[in-house]
């Protein structure tokens, strides 16, 4: 998968074969939720295929959408903020650290009204 995009109250739940996930492809971001989508993808392992980069971030959530990525382990490289949450957004890792996405630069949260 390159992207997920869910939007407008649209639901992805990602299924992976034996709990593996591989990233192909950089893309501005792999995961973006807003207007109430949401994003599914638990206990799994991540694997990128390659040094990906992820110039806007990793996973970006706003206006009420939602990601849920709690039990990942990550494979691999890749550069770009880990994520972007906004207006009401939620992301949901169960007790992950603001570096629990890949990526070395730590995400930002903006509430903006």
């Amino acid at each position: 998968m390159a992207r997920a995009e869910p939007d407008r109250y649209r639901y992805i739940s990602v299924s992976s074969s034996g709990n593996l996930y591989t990233i192909a492809k950089s893309t501005p971001y792999h995961v973006q939720t807003l207007n109430g989508g949401s994003f599914v993808l638990v206990n799994s392992t991540l694997t990128f295929a390659a040094i990906l980069s992820f110039p806007t971030t990793f996973v970006m959530v706003g206006l009420s959408g939602g990601a849920s990525m709690a039990g990942m382990a990550f494979n691999g490289l890749c550069s770009g903020p880990c994520y972007f949450a906004q207006t009401t957004g939620v992301i949901v890792t169960n007790s992950g650290s603001q570096f629990y996405f890949p990526g070395p630069v730590a995400g930002s949260i903006i509430n903006e009204r």
